[in-house]
């Protein structure tokens, strides 16, 4: 079974044979896989370019920026000033910015009628799980609209050299939780691409028992909740 690089090759032969096709056929919302023509990212550029940190990039997101950046550009991967590197987002603003939808233009200090604030519940302070994962990239997500988020996080990585992704849950599904879904960039492109059928019948963390995938899905979740797929954001 391809990993990484090669496995994201499988995408791109995909893509580029219906570059315009919805990205997910229920979400029209997140457009095509690409508008128009690739936009690969320059050879010189994509060479150095890391994570904000200085943490390498994944074999599989170089492998896709070398065929198109316009996809992650309209997740917002890319600084505002257009300089060809990466945004800063930790998983904390990343949750943050999911849960103050609706909020916008009041006051997150004002209690409601129980003396609790949006501030108390989704404050720094409050999300303190969340505060060692500093560096993350939002991902295109077709189940946004059910409160369902994707967002690859940079941690340790696997033997294959890819970070995990993470799904998040809104406090819209209930009990806001977060853990990790497919263990790396590439499996979550091949998957969204129709390159691997996946079932997520069994639950939204299925590929811990897959065949090929669970070692690197056991590998991650070792390292982000000591042994455990998933988590609470809340301390």
């Amino acid at each position: 079974m391809d990993h990484g690089a090669e496995l994201v090759d499988r995408v791109i032969e995909s893509v580029a044979a219906n570059p315009g096709r919805l990205f997910a056929e229920h979400d029209r919302w997140l457009g095509p896989w690409i508008e128009g023509e690739p936009e690969p990212m320059a050879a010189e550029s994509l060479e150095k370019l890391t994570l904000p940190s200085g943490r390498p990039l994944p074999p599989g997101l170089r492998k896709w920026l070398a065929f198109d950046t316009s996809l992650l550009r309209r997740s917002g991967w890319f600084a505002a000033e257009d300089t060809g590197q990466l945004a800063r987002v930790t998983l904390t603003d990343f949750v943050r910015t999911i849960e103050i939808r609706g909020y916008e233009g009041t006051d997150l200090d004002e209690p409601d009628e129980e003396g609790v604030s949006w501030n108390d519940i989704w404050g720094r302070d409050a999300l303190q799980p969340l505060s060692r994962f500093e560096e993350c990239l939002p991902l295109p997500s077709p189940g946004r609209s059910v409160g369902l988020h994707l967002v690859l996080v940079a941690d340790e990585p696997d033997k294959f050299g890819e970070y995990p992704v993470f799904y998040y849950a809104d406090l819209a599904r209930d009990v806001p939780e977060f853990g990790v879904q497919y263990p790396g960039f590439d499996v979550y492109l091949a998957h969204m691409a129709g390159v691997l059928d996946i079932d997520f019948s069994r639950g939204i963390t299925a590929l811990e028992t897959h065949p090929d995938y669970g070692s690197r899905m056991r590998h991650h979740a070792q390292h982000c909740f000591n042994g455990a797929f998933s988590g609470f954001p809340f301390a």
